[in-house]
């Protein structure tokens, strides 16, 4: 469901709430609402990353947050953020093919040196440690994510290329039951936020009038 969030200061019993679908930030008490509900709090935490977190901060009175957080650089500073985009690949295998990966393979996580498709291998069955129908799950590497994501590949020919660098590496694999193809277009932070200090994983955001200097 999805919820309005008001930061307004009202309740000081220390409650907290988690797990929202957040749609609207405000800093005022007189927003319209919708039929999904309206909900006042102390403060809220957003995690999403930043080319979700900036409609949302835009809604409503938030736009005013970017406006003055950071002493009025908070939203080029979320605007310069730049992330890595990457695929990710689950392979399922037929229950019968558990002996096969019990005799050829000894890790639960593996890292492929010098790979330009794959940075990371898993036996994800193992690692949620399921038995019967082995799962591998197969991260592609930053380079050929954001090659593919920018220029639009088709998950097909993703698909076939990263099922190739995984029979390089494993080349006795069974055929696979069922493919999976998840396409990140926002993954892990290469340009993080300037001016957050290095033992912060949080920006504290103060409303736009305490930011300012007002009451």
């Amino acid at each position: 469901m999805s919820r309005d969030a008001h930061p307004t200061g009202r309740d000081t019993s220390g409650d907290m709430s988690t797990s929202r679908n957040t749609s609207r930030v405000d800093t005022s008490r007189d927003t319209s609402r919708d039929a999904s509900g309206t909900s006042d709090f102390d403060a809220v935490v957003l995690t999403p990353p930043a080319p979700q977190l900036l409609p949302l901060l835009q809604s409503g009175d938030g736009g005013a947050w970017l406006d003055a957080g950071m002493a009025g650089t908070l939203r080029s500073s979320l605007q310069a953020l730049q992330y890595s985009s990457r695929y990710a690949l689950s392979l399922f295998f037929d229950p019968s093919a558990a002996q096969s990966f019990a005799d050829k393979i000894d890790w639960v996580a593996s890292y492929p040196e010098g790979d330009p498709i794959l940075v990371f291998l898993s036996l994800d069955s193992a690692k949620r440690g399921t038995t019967g129908a082995p799962t591998l799950l197969a991260h592609s590497s930053v380079p050929f994510g954001l090659q593919n994501v920018q220029s639009g590949t088709s998950d097909q020919q993703v698909q076939a290329e990263m099922m190739a660098a995984v029979h390089r590496r494993l080349p006795w694999l069974p055929p696979p039951i069922g493919i999976r193809l998840h396409t990140w277009r926002v993954s892990q932070v290469r340009r993080p936020l300037q001016g957050l200090p290095a033992d912060r994983a949080c920006l504290a955001v103060p409303p736009p009038a305490a930011a300012q200097g007002g009451p």
